[in-house]
C-alpha cells in the first residue's frame, strides 16, 4: 500500500461520508494511534483492513474524533472579561430587546449554562430581568443528551463559586443539576459547523447573534477548515457582535483579518470596522 493514511482517509470518506483530511494532522495521528492500540493493529495498513472487516470500528473512530470535553467557566479570565465588559455593553445596546447567543460546539452544556449564569448575575445586579436566548449546538448526540439533563458531578462544577452553586444548582445524591431558570433559556440542538449548506442553526431562525462562543474547537482542524468555520461564525454575528474563542486559538483568529481583538491578550473578538 503506497500511502496507508491517504487510503484510510479515502475509504472512510467513501464508505462513511466523513472527511478525515479536514482534521489537524497531529490530532488525527494521535486518534488513529489510540484506535490502533485499542484494536491491536500494528500499523495503518492493518488498521485499514480491520475497519473493512469490522464496520463498528469506523463508528468508534468517528466518535473518538468528536471532542466533547468541557467544564464550567473553563477560562476564568475570559468569563470575567465577559461579565465586566462585554455583557454590560450588550445589555445596554439591546435596550430591553432579546440577547441572542450561540454556543457552538457546546459539548455537555457547561459552556452554555456558564453564559446563562453570567447573564442572570447581571440581571440580579441590575435589579431587573434580562431577555436572552442561548442556542447551544454540537454534533454529538450523547453530549447533547447530557446537556439537556444538566446534571453534573461535584468535580465538574469546581470552577463555580459557592454562591453560584447555591443559586443555580440543585444537589441530589451527589450530583448538581442546573435549575429550571437556566435550562429554559438554553435551546440544545444537533448542528455540524462543517455543514456548507447552512449558515447557522435552524432553531435560531435567522442567526444575527450578539455573542458567539466557539472555544477549544478550532485547533482540531486544518487551517483552511478553521477559516471556513470562522467565516460561518462571523456571518452569523450581528453587526457589532462578539466572537469568543479559546486561549490556544487566539492566534488563529488574529490571522483572520475580518476580526479584531477587543483588548490585549483577550480571546474576545469583534468585526473589523465596528
Amino acid at each position: 500500500m503506497e500511502n496507508p493514511l491517504v487510503e484510510l482517509i479515502a475509504e472512510v470518506k467513501r464508505s462513511y461520508g466523513k472527511d478525515l483530511s479536514l482534521y489537524d494532522s497531529i490530532f488525527l495521528t494521535g486518534v488513529l494511534k489510540n484506535r490502533r492500540i485499542a484494536t491491536g493493529t500494528g500499523n495503518l495498513e492493518d488498521y485499514l483492513r480491520y475497519i473493512n472487516e469490522h464496520s463498528e470500528e469506523a463508528n468508534l473512530l468517528l466518535q473518538a474524533l468528536t471532542i466533547t470535553y468541557s467544564q464550567f467557566f473553563r477560562d476564568p479570565f475570559t468569563y470575567s472579561f465577559l461579565q465586566q465588559s462585554i455583557i454590560p455593553i450588550l445589555v445596554n445596546r439591546k435596550q430591553g430587546g432579546e440577547l441572542r447567543i450561540w454556543s457552538a460546539g457546546c459539548a455537555g452544556g457547561q459552556e452554555a449554562y456558564s453564559l446563562a449564569v453570567l447573564i442572570e448575575d447581571a440581571a440580579a445586579l441590575a435589579g431587573q430581568p434580562i431577555r436572552y436566548r442561548i442556542f447551544a449546538t454540537d454534533i454529538s448526540p450523547s453530549a447533547l443528551t447530557q446537556a439537556r439533563l444538566g446534571s453534573y458531578t461535584e468535580e465538574a462544577v469546581g470552577n463555580c463559586t459557592v454562591r453560584q452553586i447555591r443559586d443555580y444548582f440543585i444537589k441530589t445524591n451527589g450530583m448538581y443539576t442546573v435549575v429550571p431558570l437556566l435550562r429554559q433559556q438554553v435551546d440544545f440542538s444537533n448542528y455540524d459547523l462543517l455543514d456548507s449548506t447552512s449558515a447557522h442553526p435552524s432553531q435560531s431562525i435567522y442567526g444575527d447573534f450578539d455573542l458567539v462562543f466557539c472555544s477549544n474547537l478550532l485547533f482540531y482542524y486544518q487551517p483552511e477548515t478553521r477559516f471556513a468555520i470562522l467565516r460561518k461564525l462571523t456571518k452569523a454575528l450581528s453587526r457589532a457582535g462578539y466572537l469568543v474563542t479559546g486561549e490556544t486559538e487566539r492566534g488563529f483568529v488574529q490571522d483572520f483579518n475580518k476580526l479584531r481583538m477587543v483588548a490585549p491578550l483577550s480571546t474576545v473578538f469583534q468585526m473589523n470596522g465596528t
